[in-house]
């Protein structure tokens, strides 16, 4: 999506629409559990979800955000304002949801993820 794109709204619903949620059980013989991380209040979270696909290990790639970042820096030469990136099209997978990402640019050139 691109900003100020006529259909973005439309686009962000359609995303939004996607829910996904865990379930757990202590025991075997145990009832799952349905948590919603996403809500803090428990009371809040939505009910009667019909369940249209497991995920028993791992997610799919697809499930997880991207992040991508573009880092430019601008120089002043005369009456010039010059622009040129220092790191173009940097991209990663955050594989950690629910935990803030750090990154951090060094004189390298180099982008570090922790």
């Amino acid at each position: 999506m691109k900003l100020g794109q006529d259909s973005a709204l439309d686009d962000l619903a359609k995303e939004a629409s996607d829910y996904l949620w865990v379930q757990y059980r202590l025991g075997s013989f145990d009832k799952w559990i349905d948590v919603h991380p996403a809500f803090a209040n428990a009371a809040a979270a939505p009910t009667g979800l019909k369940i249209e696909q497991y995920y028993r290990d791992a997610l799919p790639d697809d499930l997880y955000h991207r992040v991508r970042l573009q880092v430019t820096v601008e120089q002043k030469l005369g009456d010039k304002l010059i622009t040129s990136p220092v790191v173009a099209n940097w991209e990663a997978q955050i594989r950690r949801p629910c935990r803030p990402s750090d990154y951090t640019a060094e004189p390298t050139g180099q982008l570090r993820s922790w």
